[in-house]
């Protein structure tokens, strides 16, 4: 597990590299230099802005995004997100995320 409140930027080990780019609003996940995953927040944040736009209060089962592809299976456990509505576009850019992430590497 590991906590992005903590390690902010990158993380490392055997092989696996976790990249958060703040500005990018993006998590990618690779191993061996190989891009195996990634990640918009933008797409998270905007799916929880349409569902509570009109409060501040979010449930915790929402907070919680589940994914995986033909490598990784990945589970993000989000404590706090903030960001801002674009009014033009009613889209939600994220300033900054704090959160656990679990990986499982697929055989």
């Amino acid at each position: 597990m590991l906590d992005f409140r903590y390690f902010k930027g990158q993380v490392y080990g055997n092989g696996l590299k976790i990249v958060y780019n703040y500005q990018g609003e993006e998590i990618r996940i690779l191993f061996d230099d190989k891009e195996i995953y990634k990640m918009n927040l933008s797409d998270f944040g905007n799916k929880i802005y349409s569902k509570y736009r009109n409060t501040n209060a979010v449930e915790q089962q929402d907070m919680i995004f589940e994914d995986e592809n033909q490598y990784v299976k990945v589970k993000f456990i989000f404590f706090n997100m903030n960001g801002m509505k674009d009014i033009n576009k009613e889209t939600v850019t994220i300033n900054s995320a704090d959160f656990y992430t679990l990986i499982k590497l697929k055989p």
